[in-house]
């Protein structure tokens, strides 16, 4: 008799939880979670067509945090000024993966090395290890 009675605790258990569940809300939250992995993903892509460009400087305008975090580093989304050599400089905002030995460089006025693309300015690469 104890299986039977321990059969249907489980059974109430599972009703309660399925009762209090918004399987909506799930799903929106899922969906927007994967939404912003895929555009990060795509921005990285692009990013990696950057290796011939030449190395800019870019002047850190702002900074904010996304709230998304990817393998324990922080994606921020960043304000910069990037001042190509011999170009006119231009602004951008962009999304980044930032190490945490990066965090403490993005800061208002620091500046950053990396490479930029002309023809998009939204798509930068930024060298953490410069």
């Amino acid at each position: 008799m104890g299986f039977f009675k321990d059969v249907r605790t489980l059974s109430r258990q599972a009703n309660e939880i399925n009762r209090n569940r918004d399987v909506g809300a799930e799903m929106a939250a899922a969906s927007a979670a994967m939404s912003q992995a895929n555009q990060f993903l795509a921005d990285q892509a692009a990013a990696t067509r950057l290796a011939a460009a030449p190395r800019v400087a870019m002047q850190v305008l702002g900074a904010r945090d996304t709230g998304t975090v990817v393998n324990m580093q922080a994606v921020l989304e960043l304000d910069l000024l990037v001042q190509p050599d011999g170009g006119v400089p231009f602004p951008t905002t962009t999304r980044q993966l930032v190490p945490a030995s990066g965090l403490g460089r993005v800061v208002p006025g620091a500046t950053l090395r990396g490479k930029a693309d002309a023809a998009d300015p939204t798509t930068v690469w930024i060298d953490w290890t410069a």
